[in-house]
């Protein structure tokens, strides 16, 4: 929608400097223009500022549909931030007549024209009338105006000034002439104490310092509307909202069963879908799982304790502790003694002492450091109710097995029974516990590898001996994956009881 301007003349300023039909002034004597101030609006009545526009100036004679005397246009007239625009009538282009020639004693009309681009409007015609400057010059020559001697009409102007004094009075002076006062009177001489504020509480309008003025504002509220539905007949709903027509709408059930619709409500882990729903329409709420709480205990007070799940009012419970002291409770040992079977527990610095011999279900077994022992002379069987041998397993046993390469240095036996060396890139090398330290220990090593290039050499440490020999040496055999057992007698030796 185009919205057509509409230009409303808020201080249209019209200053006729010279007439031809003015008496005494010469036409060369004064600028043969006149001022013309505006305000551009449009249609909607808002100002049309900073806008470029033509405007254009007609002059009837006579009346507003008589003969034009006089046409001009002027371009690129730019309003203000206020939509003012200020041009002079006789300054513009001329399209047709001359300003210099018209006679003003017929009566003239003024029609103006404004285009902002999209085309001339003529806002209508207004007849030009005299301003009293005009209307003392056209009969400057009658006698009951008398001479002016000077032919100067600047000495006549007279000047128009105010003082105020604040609170007291007011005086208007116009030059030449005598003074105007009148007084303003104000008690206290406050110019801040008269102002009231607006108080609304509730329906209650009143006005501060004015304790018996109010105004109940209730009777305007017509917001609050009741809303009913009419469901009588299932097919046929009717809606109504208070003070306005009912909406009906019809439901359309052709079994006429209120039950056959029902449906029920499924959830599957975070997955929530209605039965009978053919097109398998899911809502997945996991996204709503809020049951994730935060769960924060306080306990800054020892006799008052708070706790706290998150979303939820706390709970606060008292610790009662007659002294009010939070370290005599503490306990500051709990030790066993092996020794002599004493479990002993230090509070508050008192100690007490409870010998736990008793518990013992075997006095044969002795625990020395992390070892136990049992110095019972008899045997011990495992799944054997009647063992024959000291130590009788009837069945599977385990132990462990360490496995490795090439290292440029070598492995120390220890807690393995089973070593494997695997010499496929280079020698491998390892050397065995002294024989005193380790009586009767068994190792079973093995070459890992079948090639004769590399060997699995077993060092013997110390002064100690395999079978004479300072080393053996595993790999002399191609194609064979060498291995030997090996036992401690205790002394400083070591005897191959078996070799593949």
């Amino acid at each position: 929608m185009i919205l057509r301007p509409q230009f409303l003349i808020f201080a249209a300023v019209f200053s006729l400097l010279n007439l031809a039909t003015i008496a005494g002034i010469q036409a060369q004597e004064s600028p043969q223009k006149i001022n013309y101030q505006a305000v551009a609006r449009d249609a909607s009545g808002e100002v049309l500022s900073g806008v470029s526009m033509e405007v254009e100036f007609n002059i009837y004679e006579g009346s507003a549909t008589g003969p034009t005397v006089y046409s001009e246009i002027h371009s690129d007239v730019l309003t203000d931030s206020f939509g003012l625009f200020t041009v002079k009538i006789g300054d513009g282009v001329a399209m047709s007549g001359d300003f210099s020639s018209i006679d003003w004693s017929n009566g003239t009309w003024l029609n103006v024209g404004i285009d902002i681009g999209n085309g001339t409007e003529y806002l209508g015609s207004y007849e030009l009338v005299s301003v009293p400057y005009a209307l003392y010059a056209n009969r400057s020559d009658s006698a009951s105006y008398g001479e002016d001697a000077d032919a100067d009409p600047s000495n006549e102007l007279q000047d128009l000034s105010i003082g105020l004094t604040l609170n007291e009075s007011v005086e208007i002076s116009l030059s030449g002439s005598d003074p105007v006062s009148f007084s303003i009177e104000d008690a206290d001489a406050d110019s801040t104490n008269e102002i009231q504020s607006l108080i609304l509480e509730g329906a209650i309008l009143s006005l501060s310092g004015d304790t018996g003025n109010e105004v109940d504002l209730a009777s305007f509220n017509t917001d609050d509307q009741a809303l009913s539905i009419d469901s009588t007949d299932p097919q046929a709903i009717e809606i109504s909202l208070e003070n306005s027509d009912p909406v009906s709408f019809s439901i359309n059930d052709a079994d006429s069963d209120a039950s056959n619709e029902i449906q029920e409500l499924n959830l599957d882990g975070t997955v929530l879908t209605l039965s009978d729903d053919a097109s398998g329409t899911a809502v997945d709420l996991a996204s709503y799982n809020t049951d994730d709480q935060g769960l924060s205990i306080n306990d800054a007070n020892p006799q008052n304790v708070i706790i706290s799940l998150e979303n939820s009012s706390p709970v606060n419970f008292s610790i009662e502790d007659a002294d009010a002291n939070s370290t005599n409770e503490l306990i500051s040992n709990f030790s066993f003694n092996s020794s002599n079977n004493d479990l002993s527990i230090t509070e508050a610095g008192a100690t007490m002492s409870v010998d736990l011999s008793e518990l013992k279900a075997d006095q044969n077994w002795e625990a020395n450091g992390q070892n136990i022992s049992n110095l019972n002379a008899g045997n011990v069987g495992i799944n054997e109710s009647n063992p024959s041998s000291t130590l009788q397993i009837m069945g599977s046993t385990a132990v462990k097995v360490r496995v490795e390469g090439p290292s440029g240095t070598s492995y120390q036996l220890g807690e393995e029974t089973v070593f494997v060396g695997k010499p496929d890139v280079g020698d491998v090398e390892v050397d065995l516990p002294m024989a005193a330290d380790v009586p009767g220990r068994v190792y079973i090593i093995k070459k890992g590898d079948t090639s004769t290039l590399n060997d699995l050499k077993v060092h013997a440490i110390g002064s100690d001996k395999i079978e004479g020999q300072s080393t053996y040496i595993l790999g002399d055999v191609s194609g064979v994956y060498e291995q030997i057992m090996i036992v401690s007698d205790g002394v400083s030796d070591w005897w191959i009881i078996s070799k593949e």
